[in-house]
């Protein structure tokens, strides 16, 4: 039934897979762009910051609707005839003619790159299935969210009390809204809200009255209805939609937190501004943080950005740090990598790693057994690299990679049969391959037959007569005796099938090992070599970091310094600066703390303490006082190393 579904949305699939594969990597572009111009504005010009990040959205939005204009308008392009072998034609397992024609509507965008594995209609089903659930589960979020939003301003309500409420319509004036504003206060919510843009009403929590301070209370409400002039939850809402419909990009969501973030300090500027007490706003919002926020998508509430970051830039010890938000990005952007190694061995994404000895055979039958497994395959080229990706009922899309002149006898030879042999099987072809300058062109059927005393030989390692899939696989990504050989001389040779699939796959291979070894890494088990290669480490990562000066690195710190961005550069810096006693952990520390070499040479100047670097981190990364560490001694504390533990403690509690 969800077969027949799809197969008829075939042609709307492909538009909207086609429109989302390309937001992806426009969305990315101007993210980067955004975050090199927001690095050259500084902090405290918050409405130029804010125009920059609303336009990155405002741009976003646009090369979606001029992509998915440019696909729409060639869906009615002429129709093509392809070579390949239907899905009923795959599962009967009888049918040995190649070339079988269908008639497919197709944009010139499918005709000029349809053998692309994210082409391929399996692929581009499971994209439009995830991306629809994910709409809906969103969709349903934010209903909730606003239905919640709409009840909180008729529940639980009551008037403000006159006097406020006289006050109340005296900022308004001030700040020119001549919307109906209304004001309430409300036993549900713990900080002030804004609530709708047609009929905006501001809510604030009956405590705030007793709670705040009259000056401190008249610059809350300036923030709220500086949200109400500038149309703030308006624009919430198309971010809203927008973070909905594109939810898989990570700089959709990085550029709408710039937006969130710079909103949020333009209404405290406008809080400042007129009043002009810089200390006292911030006194407001700690104050306002004892009460507990609740916020909802639909709505702004005060605390839009994270307390101590807005306190920080109001009475000006902070500035934007250009790293942080590329660590942002490159945080989302490893996440939509996982998902794609999740759908990859689905989609046909993976690429053979290290294959060797490729051997393609000219053979003179093509004669499948019923029960073979087999499907259809394409090429596809990338200068002198072309690989054949294989697809059917089964398998989906892997490939075997070639070099150009590999494959120059069976090139322009019409159509031909020809064979690639693996330790794990061979591999049966039929079809034509046709030079087109640039590029190679072909498509036509294949099926697979396993080796049988490669079968008998990989039974130790888990794999089954019958499991020809995964026979497939380990002839894919050449998993041969000599690489198993390798694998067993460092220890390495009790892996499953799946281990030595994977292990392919993120080129864990004998010589990768042994260049571990080289740089001190003796004894490595599969799961370690598993989380750096996935990661990206290499062996001269560790040599770069000893060439820094800290040291030999475990195994989880260099893992741990391709996650946080930890470089050799990074740590060089420091040093040059004359901070030559800082312990990776320190550094590390740095990193989550957002904080550069600039700010710590500023921090360590100005804290005049006795303290080591390694404790002076805490101190600038918690912004510590000589008062902090008095305080503590008065408790009876006495070590330094235990009053700065205790301190970091009760921070980040």
């Amino acid at each position: 039934m969800i077969e027949n579904i799809l197969f008829d949305l075939g042609p709307y699939i492909r538009t909207v897979t086609t429109i989302l594969i390309h937001s992806l990597w426009q969305g990315i572009l101007i993210g980067l762009l955004t975050a090199i111009v927001l690095f050259l504005i500084k902090s405290d010009n918050a409405k130029i910051r804010y125009a920059v990040s609303c336009s990155a959205m405002a741009v976003a939005i646009i090369a979606v609707a001029a992509t998915a204009i440019f696909v729409l308008s060639d869906r009615f392009a002429p129709t093509r005839q392809t070579s390949g072998v239907t899905s009923d034609q795959i599962n009967a397992g009888n049918s040995t003619d190649t070339g079988v024609t269908t008639g497919v509507p197709a944009s010139a965008t499918d005709i000029s790159s349809s053998n692309r594995w994210w082409q391929h209609p399996l692929f581009r089903q499971y994209i439009f299935m995830i991306w629809f659930a994910g709409v809906m589960m969103f969709s349903i979020n934010h209903l909730f969210g606003w239905r919640r939003a709409r009840g909180l301003a008729r529940r639980g309500t009551c008037p403000a009390p006159p006097e406020w409420q006289t006050r109340f319509d005296i900022l308004r004036d001030e700040l020119r809204i001549n919307r109906i504003v209304t004001f309430l206060g409300s036993s549900l919510v713990k900080v002030p809200c804004v609530i709708g843009w047609m009929k905006p009403v501001v809510l604030v929590p009956v405590s705030m009255f007793t709670s705040l301070s009259p000056s401190e209370i008249e610059m809350i409400l300036v923030h709220e209805l500086a949200h109400v002039q500038r149309f703030d939850v308006l624009i919430n809402i198309v971010q809203t939609t927008r973070e909905t419909l594109l939810f898989f990009n990570p700089a959709i969501w990085w550029i709408s937190r710039q937006i969130r973030i710079e909103r949020e300090n333009c209404c405290d500027d406008k809080a400042i501004t007129r009043t002009g007490n810089r200390l006292g706003y911030a006194r407001a919002l700690t104050n306002l943080e004892e009460l507990k926020m609740i916020q909802t998508n639909f709505g702004t509430a005060l605390a839009g950005t994270p307390l101590e970051r807005r306190i920080r830039r109001i009475v000006g010890i902070t500035r934007p740090r250009f790293y942080s938000s590329l660590l942002s990005i490159s945080g989302m952007l490893l996440f939509a990598f996982m998902i794609v190694v999740v759908i990859g061995p689905l989609s046909g994404s993976h690429d053979s790693v290290a294959q060797a000895d490729e051997r393609v055979e000219a053979m003179q039958a093509f004669n499948p057994e019923p029960d073979d497994l087999r499907g259809e395959w394409e090429i596809e080229t990338d200068g002198n690299d072309v690989k054949i990706l294989v697809y059917g009922k089964e398998s989906s899309g892997m490939n075997f990679a070639f070099k150009r002149n590999e494959l120059a006898h069976v090139i322009d030879q019409g159509e031909t049969s020809f064979q690639i042999v693996r330790d794990a099987g061979t591999l049966f072809l039929a079809g034509s391959m046709r030079d087109r300058g640039r590029k190679v062109v072909g498509s036509g059927e294949w099926y697979f037959q396993p080796d049988t005393a490669y079968v008998y030989f990989m039974s130790r390692h888990g794999l089954r007569e019958n499991d020809k899939n995964k026979a497939l696989s380990l002839a894919i990504f050449d998993v041969s005796r000599e690489y198993l050989a390798g694998m067993e001389d460092y220890g390495l040779g009790d892996l499953n099938v799946d281990q030595l699939i994977s292990a392919r796959i993120f080129g864990i291979s004998p010589e990768i090992v042994e260049e571990f070894r080289k740089v001190g890494y003796t004894d490595l088990s599969y799961n370690t070599l598993l989380s750096m290669r996935n990661q990206g480490v290499m062996p001269d990562d560790a040599r770069r970091f000893e060439k820094a000066g800290v040291g030999h690195l475990t195994t989880d710190q260099l893992i741990s310094a391709r996650i946080h961005n930890i470089t050799p550069e990074f740590i060089e810096g420091f040093r040059k600066a004359g901070f030559n006693d800082l312990s990776y952990n320190s550094f590390a520390t740095l990193r989550a703390f957002n904080i550069d070499v600039g700010d710590f040479e500023d921090c360590y100047e100005h804290r005049f303490m006795d303290l080591s670097q390694d404790n002076m981190v805490w101190v600038c990364g918690f912004g510590f006082t000589r008062k902090d560490i008095k305080r503590m001694q008065d408790l009876g504390y006495t070590d330094i190393d235990t009053i700065i533990k205790v301190l970091s403690e009760e921070a980040g509690r």
